[in-house]
């Protein structure tokens, strides 16, 4: 079958890509508009003492520049974290939301100060530079553990010592039971301590946008790249005070996305209100070292893991404590990404019957966080990993054999994970045995030892995974077939490089034979 489900085969979106004939936002209608540049905060944290915008007002070729004052004015709202936790105590966490421009006081060093429109980018970078911002230097503090340590700089008054929230699942009581039995029951405590690194996402399309006024009295049009366009208009026409109809965006090709063009940033809030005041159309080239500091980052967690295990290196229980930080303000998903996202596969792979999760959402002054490839699973994999490979070390066994004596096994399946479902099927033992097999890992030593007497470093990297996809809901899929004998699929899906067109293709060939 030319197009059969698993084959390998060319993506049919690529030769319309690669030969120049993609339709990302910049080639819609290029070099028109008026162009929009941001004056940005420059330090971590900092009181705004003012912001004097006069000499850059009455520069040729400047039609506004405009401080979050205005938007106050205006009545603009501000950007909403979308899921609000219930704290350990039972107890929703304190909701705290986000201006476009700073106020009061900025947070993270990129916060937009100011929003110049002009003819062209020279002449708004020229007024960008205009501008007067005056600043007092406030304490700053970017790591975790720092964040909640006594007399840390406090980020905002409605989080004392920086915890945002405090949320957990799981069977604690019992947890903390077998830990404390762990001595009389002639097992041990093993602790470790894991970093899971902060990610910039540099995709190869930064943000741009172009908005402008719709057709129709009080409407607005908008382009920009999004991993879901209905999601940001009805967040944007909300915080403007507009019928969610009346504003429309509109996403084409996409270059890379990764999670974090799902949710609304402070810029593309600022552009759509610009528009609609000034009745013109706006585009905004983002830069590079722009997106550096003003894009949503993904994952930057540290999290501690202890567990019961015996002197053969099985686990009989875990407790994890996640300290997960949410950069200087909660973006729209940032606080279900390491708590209801991560805690799905907290065990992972691995026949482990008592667990208990704990997240601690931290604030930092540096850039918000949200969702990025995986969004809280490959976090919770890679503890799991990095606990198997060190007990593994303590125990005096290897890294495959720990892995044998705690994966899930057939027998077992049906199971039960203390939190995240039910695995109702696989043979994951058989499957690890498998890759060990195509990947020689019995002549592996083989290997080393011949590029070691050529000078040269050899490792094999080891790990499992188990994935829980994500959410949403079915948009539907429109087969029709034509009188010319060809087959039209409308799917109400958004691609941003992932290669529907291919993938809609071989599941409807496969199916039709």
């Amino acid at each position: 079958m030319k197009f059969g489900v698993g084959q390998a085969i060319p993506r049919l979106e690529d030769a319309r890509l690669i030969t120049g004939q993609g339709r990302y936002t910049d080639d819609i209608d290029p070099g028109t508009g008026l162009a929009v540049a941001f004056l940005r905060a420059p330090m971590a944290h900092a009181r705004l003492l003012s912001v004097d915008v006069s000499a850059a007002a009455t520069l040729d070729g400047v039609h506004l520049v405009a401080t979050q004052a205005d938007l106050d004015a205006d009545g603009v709202g501000e950007i909403q974290c979308m899921h609000w936790l219930k704290n350990e105590d039972g107890q929703t966490m304190t909701k705290v939301t986000h201006p476009a421009m700073v106020r009061d006081v900025n947070r993270t060093v990129g916060d937009v100060v100011a929003v110049v429109v002009a003819d062209n980018d020279t002449i708004a970078q020229d007024a960008v530079e205009l501008i007067d911002a005056r600043y007092d230097s406030l304490p700053a503090v970017t790591d975790v553990y720092d964040a909640i340590a006594p007399g840390a700089p406090q980020l905002y008054a409605e989080y004392p010592d920086n915890i945002a929230f405090n949320w957990v699942e799981g069977n604690h009581a019992t947890t903390d039971a077998v830990i404390e039995g762990a001595a009389a029951a002639g097992m041990e405590l093993f602790d470790i301590d894991v970093i899971n690194n902060r990610v910039i996402i540099n995709s190869m399309e930064t943000r741009p946008m172009i908005a402008e006024p719709g057709e129709a009295p009080g409407t607005l049009d908008i382009w920009c790249g999004t991993q879901g366009p209905v999601g940001l208009a009805e967040q944007m026409a909300d915080a403007l005070g507009m019928d969610r109809a009346a504003l429309r965006i509109r996403t084409g090709d996409v270059g890379g996305a990764f999670g974090f063009k799902i949710f609304l940033h402070p810029e593309q809030l600022v552009i759509a209100w610009a528009a609609r005041r000034l009745g013109r159309r706006l585009r905004w080239k983002q830069a590079r070292s722009d997106s550096f500091v003003s894009d949503l980052h993904g994952r930057d967690n540290r999290t501690k893991a202890r567990a019961v295990i015996d002197a053969d290196g099985k686990v009989h229980a875990l407790a994890v404590t996640v300290h997960a930080n949410m950069g200087s303000w909660l973006s729209n998903y940032s606080t279900y990404i390491p708590t209801l996202s991560g805690s799905r596969t907290l065990t992972t792979n691995y026949a482990i019957p008592v667990a208990s999760l704990r997240v601690l959402g931290i604030m930092t002054n540096t850039p918000a966080v949200d969702a990025y490839r995986g969004a809280g699973r490959p976090e919770a994999n890679y503890v799991m990993e990095r606990l198997m490979d060190h007990i593994a070390d303590h125990v005096g066994i290897d890294r495959v054999e720990v892995r044998r004596r705690n994966l899930i096994r057939a027998d077992q399946i049906p199971f039960a994970m203390v939190c995240g479902g039910t695995v109702d099927s696989g043979e994951m033992p058989e499957l690890m045995e498998e890759a060990l097999s195509r990947a020689d890992h019995d002549g592996f030593a083989a290997r080393k030892a011949d590029s070691a007497a050529r000078g040269k470093l050899r490792g094999f990297g080891f790990g499992m995974y188990l994935e829980q996809c994500g959410g949403g809901t079915d948009g539907g899929v429109d087969v029709r077939f034509r009188e010319d004998g060809t087959i039209l699929v409308l799917a109400a899906q958004q691609d941003n490089g992932q290669g529907h067109r291919t993938t809609l293709t071989q599941i409807l060939s496969d199916r039709l034979g």
